[in-house]
């Protein structure tokens, strides 16, 4: 199984102009692999910032069940790694 996640650091950031979004995104990303990690240790993930789109979620390898229950999995990962996870930055 293949999941492809893309986020947008202005996104993640809301309005929250005292953060580094550089800095931000990479700890966001790293904190979003682990937890994609524990549910799906099999899985071959591909997790990038692309500041030009929301978050975007998406299956493949595996029955058109599977992918939505994944792809719903892995949304739900999203956002409770942006509200709990410590991935903020504040710019120096």
């Amino acid at each position: 199984m293949r999941i492809v996640v893309r986020f947008s650091a202005r996104a993640l950031a809301g309005g929250n102009a005292g953060i580094d979004l550089e800095a931000s995104s990479t700890r966001y990303r790293e904190a979003l692999i682990a937890a994609i990690r524990a549910d799906f240790a099999e899985a071959e993930l591909d997790v990038a910032r692309q500041d030009a789109a929301a978050l975007s979620v998406l299956a493949s390898g595996v029955d058109d069940v599977r992918r939505v229950e994944v792809e719903r999995t892995v949304t739900d990962l999203a956002w409770v790694v942006k509200q709990c996870a410590p991935w903020s930055v504040p710019t120096p």
